[in-house]
């Protein structure tokens, strides 16, 4: 179980949490209808921007979703900090998109990516790990 613990207040502009989510809904014909939705939240001010979309996210979609983030938001945060929960959820691998870890060296990339690999193997998916240096 992941343990949760107060952080102390970050200055204004340093921090900002994605999270993403997705629900069924029905329209007003009584049909069923996934919505995914990607929304960011500034530390300190609580700030939050939301998108929803009736299909997964891309990598265009996230990049988008970002772009747009900032532009409603007045800016680009110091740190962004992603949810863990949903990727360990694994709910996510249906919706077949690519995952991309970002950061520098010794930050946990592929240990993570290692552990979800796993994970999605011993559920019975083939897994692919590509990695670039740039």
């Amino acid at each position: 179980m992941r343990q949760h613990e107060a952080v102390e207040d970050l200055p204004m502009g340093y921090q900002a949490q994605v999270d993403f989510g997705q629900i069924w809904l029905k329209t007003d014909k009584g049909n069923r209808i996934k919505l995914y939705c990607f929304t960011m939240v500034l530390s300190h001010s609580r700030y939050k921007f939301a998108l929803w979309m009736d299909r997964p996210f891309t990598t265009v979609d996230f990049t988008r979703a970002h772009d747009m983030a900032f532009k409603h938001l007045g800016g680009m945060p110091i740190e962004i900090v992603y949810d863990q929960d949903r990727l360990l959820d694994m709910d996510w691998i249906d919706d077949i998109f690519n995952l991309i870890f970002l950061g520098p060296p010794g930050v946990g990339k592929t240990h993570i990516s290692v552990t979800l690999g796993y994970k999605a193997i011993e559920m019975g998916y083939r897994v692919t790990t590509l990695r670039w240096i740039i």
